[in-house]
């Protein structure tokens, strides 16, 4: 009978890490990516800016806008307000039910005035309006202001990276994992955590840096054979392994595997040879395979080590 411990890498949220300080903190602290996160990459991206000049908003809330790449190179592309927003809070949810349905109440406009003026024409719910925040647009994000009925208007400076990964756009990109870390409380550790600021002084500040927050699950699998033969695969949820220790065989594998940049623990070591891991698995399980899979581009991680790719199998055995 073989024993399997297969933890796998799950939700995820990545972000620029100055959006984490400042005014932004309150935003971010709430989400469950970050609130239940406890593992973590920082990772630099292909670089790529948008021409502010290139953006347009049209009538019916569909943005426009020309992303340029290193070489040159210039990625023309059109999407839809609503899958921005229909996340944000429950509201949304509630009252169109989804993003599709939300687009058709989107309206583009040039201030709140017009959007007022706009929500006076019948209609069976509330139009929402979007318009362009010329005063934060930069290179380096597309900023839009949400209009709501309730007279709010709320800035939404959303990245490129963050836009290109929504819409699907693919750029080529192939995130460099450039630092490791574990946390049980991923929000507060992120804030002070000294590699991040290692990283930010070592990398050229036009760099595309993002902090990558994970969720994993993990599941137990027991391999066995009956009497003539037959292959009985079984999966449990439950494990009997604590969860500080799932937390560090998790980030010991994960770094041996991809060998960060700025990491020194666990890179040139024997992970089955390691006490932790020993202590955990020995006796109980055969072998530990650790899985960071995914269908988006955004996953697309590697290292100087580990040729990028949207999927990762990472196996270790357990010995005696």
């Amino acid at each position: 009978m073989d024993v399997t411990f297969n933890p796998h890498l799950s939700n995820s949220l990545f972000f620029r890490p100055e959006q984490m300080y400042g005014e932004n903190r309150k935003i971010f602290e709430e989400l469950p990516h970050i609130v239940k996160g406890n593992i973590y990459f920082l990772a630099e991206r292909r670089k790529v800016r948008v021409l502010p000049s290139s953006i347009g908003l049209s009538d019916d809330g569909y943005i426009s806008a020309s992303f340029t790449l290193e070489d040159s190179l210039a990625i023309p592309a059109k999407f839809p307000f609503a899958p921005t927003i229909i996340q944000l809070g429950t509201k949304f949810l509630e009252v169109y039910g989804n993003a599709n349905t939300l687009q058709q109440y989107v309206v583009g406009v040039k201030n709140q005035a017009e959007y007022y003026a706009r929500q006076k024409s019948k209609s069976d719910r509330p139009l929402i309006g979007v318009s362009l925040d010329a005063e934060a647009q930069n290179k380096t994000n597309i900023a839009l202001c949400l209009h709501t009925p309730d007279g709010q208007v709320g800035k939404l400076p959303f990245s490129v990276h963050s836009i290109l990964s929504s819409f699907e756009i693919d750029i080529g990109d192939h995130p460099l994992v450039l630092y490791i870390g574990k946390s049980e409380n991923l929000k507060d550790r992120i804030y002070r955590h000294e590699k991040i600021q290692q990283a930010l002084s070592t990398i050229d500040d036009d760099s595309d840096l993002y902090l990558y927050a994970f969720q994993f699950d993990t599941n137990k699998y027991t391999r066995s054979y009956l009497p003539d033969k037959t292959l009985v695969l079984r999966r449990d949820y439950e494990n009997d392994i604590t969860a500080e220790y799932q937390l560090a065989i998790v980030e010991m594998c994960l770094i041996n595997y991809f060998k960060p940049r700025l990491n020194k623990d666990y890179k040139n070591c024997e992970i089955p040879l390691n006490p932790v891991y020993q202590a955990a698995l020995k006796g109980r399980y055969n072998q530990v395979v650790l899985e960071v899979d995914h269908d988006a581009g955004f996953w697309n991680f590697g290292t100087e080590h580990i040729v990028a790719k949207l999927r990762h199998q990472i196996q270790y055995p357990v010995h005696g």
